[in-house]
């Protein structure tokens, strides 16, 4: 925010809803907050089917710098519409020089699936 400085994360979420399989999720960005970095590092974002063990998408990398030890440095990935041909979880897995430093699970929903106290929008 201009007048703080500080970051404000709005609208996460860890549930898409979609009508029916096989379908497609909108498109999202991924924040990441990065600390205690030493140089050069290409941050990569994974999201996999745990159902399929398969990977359905990467975006392509993104190279931060670090200029001194302490620094933080957030970056915003974009991640383009996701085909997924099922309901059930899915793992979105950061990378730093391929190795995995954040994994988080997010889950994929029918409406047909959902019952009375469920929030439709995620």
């Amino acid at each position: 925010e201009a007048m703080t400085g500080k970051v404000s994360i709005i609208g996460t979420f860890e549930r898409f809803t979609i009508r029916s399989a096989p379908s497609h999720l909108a498109p999202f960005h991924v924040f990441v907050q990065l600390v205690e970095g030493v140089g050069r590092y290409d941050i990569i974002v994974e999201v996999h089917d745990l159902r399929n063990d398969v990977v359905i998408a990467r975006a392509p990398a993104i190279g931060v710098q670090w200029t001194e030890k302490l620094q933080k440095l957030n970056v915003l990935i974009p991640v383009p519409p996701l085909p997924v041909q099922h309901t059930g979880s899915y793992d979105l897995v950061v990378f730093a020089n391929a190795i995995p430093i954040d994994r988080q699970r997010f889950e994929v929903v029918a409406l047909a699936e959902m019952t009375d106290g469920d929030n439709p929008k995620g």
